[in-house]
């Protein structure tokens, strides 16, 4: 991933209308009484403090951190132990009425072989007439079902678009055509180009992914191709996790269809791709069965979100959510990939606010509403922990207030080397007009950085807003900010480390969250929704 600055019009439009709406609503939002405090506790927040917790989180000895590994178990460990030393509470219920810092996630592993494909008595080749391409493969793919055909696809204001929102396709499998085969263009010469291919992938096909299909096929012309590319194939015989299809959040399975492959099944309905471009049609079921068989070797993963409580007072009811991911990529062919940004620089910044809000509440500060600390566990692998934990809350969806999410925050990209004094917020005002005032308001009073709203551009190819924890919170509604620095040269590369962050400015985008979050835990009343939500 890159930084990119949006140029078309429509986008300088949006940013300049968020700009002016930021400046003259700020003006009317009252900070909360117990703002006048808050400053001796924000300067608590330094970046010698961070530091010491950044070299224990990037350092070697965690070996990056990955996932069901020894080393994110070291992470995990730390950062309870430092919730303890700073008072917060342990609020996961244990089955023996004990409490703990620790909410286990039931993921599991897998590595997918070979597998087949059959349709009546129509028999096709795994990597040649066939490939799966998503890396949340679903767990039980051996299914026998009767797909759908859904239609030519041309492009949402196309004619020849057949119009998904009428589709009831929940639970089934099916086949699309789409206009052009998602590019890969030039190649895959490294993982980011290929993370960039499925990134791409999911978005064109989120208006079916909304509707939870068992399985889409979507044919294209580079199957074969991809099938024999080193890279991609080291890819998708790495490890994959997930959880498991009769627990939370059945995964779907993404495959890659040959056009010929495609051809043969049609056929069977009396049907090719060149008569449906002339003449779009759907949906179709085909009269023969589908038979998907992929053997899986699935083993259990031993992972942890970690969780710190700090009660509240005469709000205590209500739970505002502070999050980071402390996960990474780990070890692989000898390198260790640190994290120190990502998000090494989240974590630290979520223990040293914890530390700072304890400070608080020792000389007689503490927040009117209650305080969750939430380190997430399998970000990387697909949001995973903070995708369980809104699945199983401790605290109740409805009384939880707003997510401050901190993923990146401790770097200066590209587009800011002669102006660090920056942060890129992401969706405060995509769910409530007020959070949004707010975040803007305590920014003024206290730190006077830049907010950045590049990436809350509905043009922004990167579509940052679905990409990290706060998700989970957005998509059930909840308000949210997530804070970031945007991407640099030591994205996703052994070459994050402690030695890169500038903790000048990291300290100062914490203070900043620090200092939002405090208004939120005091202020009288909690940010309204009064926007519409993107998930339904």
């Amino acid at each position: 991933m890159r930084s990119n600055k949006t140029s078309s019009f429509l986008s300088l439009l949006f940013l300049a209308l968020m700009s002016y709406s930021s400046i003259s609503c700020a003006q009317s939002i009252k900070l909360s009484t117990k703002d006048s405090e808050a400053p001796k506790f924000a300067h608590s927040i330094t970046g010698i403090e961070l530091k010491k917790k950044l070299a224990v989180l990037s350092s070697d000895s965690l070996e990056g951190r990955e996932t069901g590994t020894e080393g994110a178990e070291k992470a995990a460990k730390f950062i309870a132990k430092t919730f303890r030393a700073d008072g917060l509470t342990a609020p996961v219920s244990k089955a023996n009425h004990k409490k703990s810092y620790f909410l286990p996630i039931p993921l599991k592993q897998w590595v997918p072989q070979n597998g087949t494909l059959m349709i009546g008595n129509l028999s096709f080749e795994s990597g040649k007439d066939f490939l799966p391409v998503s890396r949340d493969a679903n767990l039980k793919q051996d299914f026998r079902e009767n797909p759908v055909y859904i239609g030519y696809h041309q492009s949402s204001d196309s004619s020849h678009a057949l119009d998904f929102q009428g589709l009831d396709i929940q639970g089934q499998i099916v086949i699309l055509v789409p206009e052009k085969s998602t590019s890969l263009s030039g190649g895959i010469q490294g993982m980011i180009p290929l993370y960039n291919f499925f990134r791409k992938l999911r978005l064109d096909l989120k208006p079916l992914l909304d509707k939870k299909p068992r399985a889409i096929f979507i044919t294209n012309d580079q199957t074969a191709s991809l099938a024999q590319n080193e890279i991609f194939n080291k890819f998708r015989k790495s490890p994959q996790m997930g959880f498991d299809p009769n627990g939370v959040g059945s995964p779907l399975g993404i495959f890659l269809l040959s056009p010929e492959a495609t051809e043969q099944i049609l056929g069977l309905s009396s049907q090719s791709i060149a008569s449906l471009k002339a003449k779009p049609a759907g949906p179709i079921t085909l009269a023969q069965e589908l038979h998907l068989n992929i053997p899986l070797k699935v083993d259990d993963v031993a992972a942890s979100d970690v969780l710190g409580f700090m009660e509240g007072t005469d709000l205590k009811d209500q739970v505002l959510v502070l999050s980071a991911h402390y996960d990474h990529l780990g070890k692989h062919d000898g390198k260790i990939y640190h994290g120190a940004d990502d998000d090494g620089s989240g974590t630290a910044a979520l223990l040293t606010m914890a530390d700072a809000f304890s400070k608080a509440k020792k000389a007689g500060h503490g927040p009117r509403r209650s305080i969750l600390f939430l380190a997430n566990v399998g970000e990387e692998k697909g949001l995973l922990g903070s995708y369980y934990y809104s699945e199983h809350p401790v605290f109740p969806v409805a009384k939880t207030i707003t997510d401050l999410n901190v993923d990146m925050i401790g770097r200066v990209d590209s587009a800011h080397i002669k102006d660090s004094a920056y942060v890129y917020v992401i969706g405060s005002g995509k769910l409530s007009s007020t959070l949004q005032n707010i975040s803007e308001t305590v920014n003024k009073k206290f730190m006077n950085l830049s907010l950045d709203y590049t990436y809350d551009s509905p043009t922004d190819p990167n579509q940052f807003y679905y990409r990290s924890d706060h998700y989970n919170f957005a998509r059930l509604g909840i308000p949210i900010i997530f804070y970031f620095n945007g991407v640099h040269e030591d994205y996703h590369q052994p070459t994050d480390v402690i030695e890169k962050i500038n903790f000048g400015i990291y300290s100062k985008r914490t203070q900043l969250v620090f200092y939002t979050a405090w208004d939120l835990a005091n202020r009288t009343d909690r940010p309204i929704v009064d926007r519409k939500s993107d998930f339904k």
